[in-house]
């Protein structure tokens, strides 16, 4: 494994740790700063708290979606639809 590869590695397996570790407590930093009146500053950040609006849609919605699907495959097929391809780097952590 070459210099850069290895560097990618470590830092990889740090982000997924610090990740881990911030899941672990995002409910009691949500409490927190809820309990404070939704907003706490520091000299490093500012946490407020927010919401975010999602949608559960009708059977009509997912029967137009399950249409779509099947002519986005249709054109796929026919090669009406234009491929594109990119490439990444994956890990798979042992």
């Amino acid at each position: 494994m070459n210099e850069a590869l290895e560097k990618y590695v470590q830092l990889k397996q740090q982000i997924d740790e610090l990740q881990k570790q911030l899941d672990e407590i995002k409910e009691d930093a949500l409490k927190s700063v809820k309990e404070a009146g939704g907003k706490v500053e520091s000299d490093v950040a500012t946490a407020s708290c927010r919401s975010r609006v999602s949608w559960e849609y009708s059977t009509a919605v997912g029967e137009a979606q399950d249409k779509l699907k099947a002519l986005k495959k249709d054109e796929e097929k026919s090669g009406a639809a234009t491929r594109k391809e990119s490439e990444y780097l994956m890990l798979k952590f042992k």
